[in-house]
């Protein structure tokens, strides 16, 4: 079993940690994006393979990934272990409807090119690389 030290921080640290985490998460995701683009042909025509998007919808998601910490900040005993749980979870759950997709991708209809099964799963990549980057940089950020 993990061991992660309780630790209840003040309110400006969880804006900081935050802060820091949510930017971490876009920096990580648009490194991944301008490395697979190339790497794996990607159609820049797909919406979700814009920066702007990816820099949009990752925001919007640690935010309240973000709010979801400060209410089990205020109320567990031991807000780390707890936060690393639901996150888990969270991810996890981030994946069906990348999955559905993937069976049939003309079922989600995106502005511009269509997508393929492929990317979809490929999106996949930017839910793992923004949990790893968010939630690794918000519990560090906050033990300090």
């Amino acid at each position: 079993m993990t061991s992660l030290a309780i630790h209840k921080p003040t309110f400006s640290k969880l804006v900081v940690a935050g802060a820091a985490a949510m930017a971490a998460a876009v920096l990580v995701n648009l490194a991944v994006l301008f490395i697979l683009r190339p790497l794996l042909g990607l159609n820049p025509e797909f919406a979700p393979f814009n920066p702007v998007t990816i820099t949009f919808i990752t925001i919007l998601y640690t935010f309240v990934g973000w709010l979801v910490y400060l209410v089990v900040n205020r109320f567990a005993k031991n807000p780390a272990r707890i936060y690393v749980i639901i996150a888990t979870l969270a991810l996890l759950l981030s994946f069906i409807p990348n999955l559905a997709a993937v069976s049939n991708p003309a079922s989600f209809p995106t502005p511009g090119a269509p997508g393929t099964a492929r990317d979809f799963a490929v999106l996949m990549v930017f839910h793992v690389t923004a949990f790893a980057a968010f939630v690794g940089v918000l519990l560090r950020m906050v033990k300090r």
